[in-house]
């Protein structure tokens, strides 16, 4: 019986460790990113992140524009990176039932005081997907900013109204509407935020 059980655990960890393994890590994923999907960052400047953080320095490279990089988060499934003092990215791997995962793209551009975000899938070897499969929310000419936390499956959407100036009855201008947040949560069934 004792036998029985032990090669049932042995069996059971096997089995875990070739699941787990082929899901790939987004820090491998990371590694194979096409330079169109983020020119910033060569595949050296990648590498570097990546082998800081294994080495416990801080995850920052100079990249190919001279300034410099910084990876703020980096795990398995999940990442944010200040591209620079005007750009950054998060990335995340989402869940499409038992068997597979597609990578979201938040980009977000920040110039003086406007801010605008975009988000784009990927499958795990970076083949563009129709973002409008996966986040059926409609795309206005509204700036917006789209944020993500690590360890969640949801985004925030906050539209801003930076620019908007428009005139009362009296030719005076109206007040600028306050932003407003929505939150979209990854249902891995569907496919999709809702």
């Amino acid at each position: 019986m004792k036998n029985h059980l032990i090669s049932f655990l042995f069996l059971v960890g096997t089995t875990s460790s070739v699941h787990a393994q082929s899901q790939p890590s987004f820090k491998d994923i990371f590694l194979r990113m096409p330079e169109s999907i983020c020119p910033s960052l060569t595949e050296y400047n990648r590498l570097e992140l990546v082998d800081n953080q294994r080495n416990n320095k801080d995850m920052r490279t100079r990249n190919a524009y001279k300034s410099f990089s910084t990876m703020e988060i980096l795990t398995d499934t999940f990442a944010h990176l200040t591209v620079s003092k005007s750009s950054e990215k998060t990335f995340c791997m989402l869940p499409c039932g038992s068997d597979s995962t597609i990578v979201m793209v938040i980009s977000t551009v920040h110039s003086d005081s406007i801010t605008d975000s975009s988000i784009n899938f990927y499958t795990t070897s970076w083949n563009p997907l129709p973002a409008e499969n996966y986040f059926q929310h409609s795309v206005s000419h509204e700036f917006r900013l789209i944020t993500m936390d690590n360890g969640s499956n949801q985004i925030n959407v906050t539209h801003l109204h930076p620019l908007t100036l428009t005139l009362d009855g009296s030719s005076n201008p109206a007040p600028v509407p306050t932003p407003t947040t929505e939150k979209f949560t990854w249902d891995p069934q569907t496919k999709r935020f809702k």
